[in-house]
């Protein structure tokens, strides 16, 4: 996992508490900003294939089913978030698929997806580049990636010439003070 394993392990120690959290909507700056505004900028997702990438206990994906999602692919490191995923009442297995699995090394082929969501992925990854290549590789070419970081771009500051040419222009951040989601290419994120 790229020497990901301590925030791997703290979040399987852990997994009970945040589907707890999740599943009681107990993070009111998930359900009241963070997933409001990321809902709104994945816009009409209707028969679209989705990656939802650090899928967690599954709650975005099963949001994003409802809102008319052709298929989602949720992935993440954790056995006990994807298991939870998978025994949810209301997972569809003809309409999502949960799987343990690094986003660095995803299971998905080449231009399988047409939009790739990240929200809240861990922002103290030590190679995000690499999976920003993945991303790359799995979205198709008029496809989108849009993410919600944990801290307005601090994830990737500084690191904007790394992600691969097809998304470099087109990354999509949430997070500011003023509570709107803002449109911007990596590089104006960038701090002189």
């Amino acid at each position: 996992m790229l020497g990901d394993e301590p925030i791997s392990d703290a979040y399987a120690a852990n997994a009970e508490f945040w589907i707890r959290i999740v599943r009681d909507d107990l993070d009111p700056y998930r359900s009241g900003l963070t997933d409001p505004a990321l809902l709104a900028l994945i816009g009409d997702c209707a028969g679209l294939h989705i990656l939802d990438a650090g899928c967690g206990e599954g709650c975005l994906t099963r949001e994003l089913i409802t809102r008319g999602a052709g298929f989602v692919d949720g992935v993440d490191t954790c056995a006990e978030f994807v298991a939870a995923a998978a025994s949810h009442p209301a997972h569809d297995p003809a309409r999502a698929r949960f799987r343990q699995a690094d986003v660095a090394a995803l299971p998905l082929p080449d231009d399988s997806v047409d939009l790739v969501v990240a929200s809240r992925l861990p922002h103290g990854l030590s190679d995000p580049g690499r999976r920003f290549v993945e991303f790359a590789r799995v979205v198709r070419p008029a496809g989108r990636l849009v993410m919600v970081t944990m801290h307005r771009a601090t994830a990737l500051r500084g690191r904007g010439d790394a992600l691969p040419r097809r998304l470099r222009a087109s990354v999509v951040f949430t997070g500011s003070d003023d509570r709107d989601a803002h449109h911007r290419r990596i590089r104006d994120h960038r701090h002189a």
